[in-house]
């Protein structure tokens, strides 16, 4: 492969991230709303589904990253598993549209796509970092993910009737087939080979576990760990059926607000950070995800506009500010570890229990005309609202840790 200049290399590299998160963005929002509105899924079955995507992400690491890491290219590995994960989704799509999708084999496919999709993510920022022109570039590359994201649910709401039919599942595929042929012209980025004599990899974290027998590492891990389960993976399967059944219009694209604010926030998280320190940022994130549902508890659109508004807060400032405290507070040795550790405390075990907390909610707070959304947006602000006073009484500021 020819070698190319770096000013060159940095829009080739937004591109592969603007694909990456258009494939998760295309189901992450209209997927519930379509198995329990067109599918009539119950509860507990639209919570597994998202399920799907979060055991991905904890089976994956254990098969697919180790064969990765030692022995293809990451660009390669990329390609081979969005071509596979496109499959999935097609098929998905072609069964829905067809009336034969069931529960089994929709879990099947969704498990699938996720085991395949989810070591992409790691591969894609490996490919970012390993040849960004310049570290500082980072939050610019990665905010065309969430460009992407905004970008195929308007598609879907304004193009594909949104998610009254199963096109999201196509605008998935799609997007996963060209990013399987654009990842082979991405710049090469070798595999890192075995492990050296004496080290283990450490693919979900388990080596972090040492920095547990620090308290103030302990409540940090814990407290981050319990907000996270009503957080993400419950709020994405409750928007799109929660604004549709409230009548606004337009459900999937009004989502897309979410993501917007996402993007001014994630530029001004450094900022925050330096100004109030990484404690205060967390609480600001646990806080916002409070809030955000106690508003959206509330029957008033305008509230509901500024819950989603949040969003920048709830994720940039809980999750991305989460990775940056267990950075600073791991030594040298073990920032990868610790790393894996969050992932799989957050993404991983974190979103398997929300996605199923919300089937449980969805499912008991049902009613003839529609859902109880008080009770389903109320109960994880109060426990969240926990975790955040908690948080406040017994958390700290991370210090630099040194060997």
């Amino acid at each position: 492969m020819t070698e190319q200049k770096p000013g060159f290399i940095y829009p080739r590299l937004c591109i592969a991230y603007f694909l990456e998160f258009a494939i998760w963005g295309s189901w992450a929002i209209s997927l519930a709303a379509y198995a329990g509105g067109v599918l009539k899924f119950p509860g507990p079955q639209i919570g597994w589904l998202y399920a799907a995507f979060p055991i991905g992400a904890v089976i994956s690491p254990l098969f697919i990253s180790p064969i990765a890491d030692r022995y293809f290219a990451a660009q390669k590995v990329i390609s081979v598993l969005h071509l596979l994960g496109a499959a999935c989704l097609i098929i998905a799509g072609i069964l829905c549209g067809a009336g034969k999708a069931t529960f089994p084999i929709l879990m099947a496919l969704m498990l699938l796509q996720g085991i395949c999709f989810a070591p992409t993510l790691a591969l894609v920022n490996t490919v970012v970092f390993k040849n960004m022109p310049s570290p500082t570039m980072g939050p610019y590359v990665f905010m065309f993910g969430t460009i992407g994201w905004i970008c195929v649910n308007l598609i879907t709401a304004f193009f594909l009737k949104g998610a009254d039919t199963p096109g999201f599942f196509f605008v998935a595929g799609v997007c996963s087939i060209l990013l399987a042929l654009y990842a082979l012209t991405l710049p090469n980025t070798p595999p890192k080979g075995a492990p050296a004599p004496g080290e283990k990899a450490d693919a979900l974290g388990l080596g972090a576990l040492v920095m547990l027998k620090d308290p103030g590492f302990l409540i940090f891990a814990v407290l981050v760990f319990l907000a996270s389960i009503p957080a993400c993976n419950y709020f994405f399967p409750a928007v799109g059926t929660f604004l549709t059944e409230r009548g606004y219009p337009a459900p999937i694209a009004l989502a897309t607000l979410n993501q917007v604010s996402e993007i001014a926030l994630m530029a001004a998280l450094p900022f925050a950070i330096g100004r109030f320190g990484l404690k205060n940022v967390i609480l600001n994130g646990m806080g916002a995800w409070s809030v955000r549902y106690f508003f959206f508890a509330q029957p008033h659109f305008v509230l509901t506009i500024l819950g989603m508004l949040l969003h920048g807060f709830c994720y940039s400032f809980l999750y991305v500010a989460a990775y940056m405290y267990a950075e600073r507070k791991a030594p040298p040795s073990l920032k990868a570890s610790a790393q894996g550790l969050m992932v799989f405390l957050m993404i991983g075990v974190g979103q398997v229990l929300g996605s199923l907390s919300y089937g449980f909610m969805f499912k008991l707070a049902g009613t003839e005309q529609g859902h109880d959304w008080f009770n389903i947006w109320t109960y994880p602000a109060i426990w969240i609202a926990i975790c955040f006073v908690a948080f406040l009484i017994l958390g700290q500021n991370p210090k630099e840790e040194k060997e």
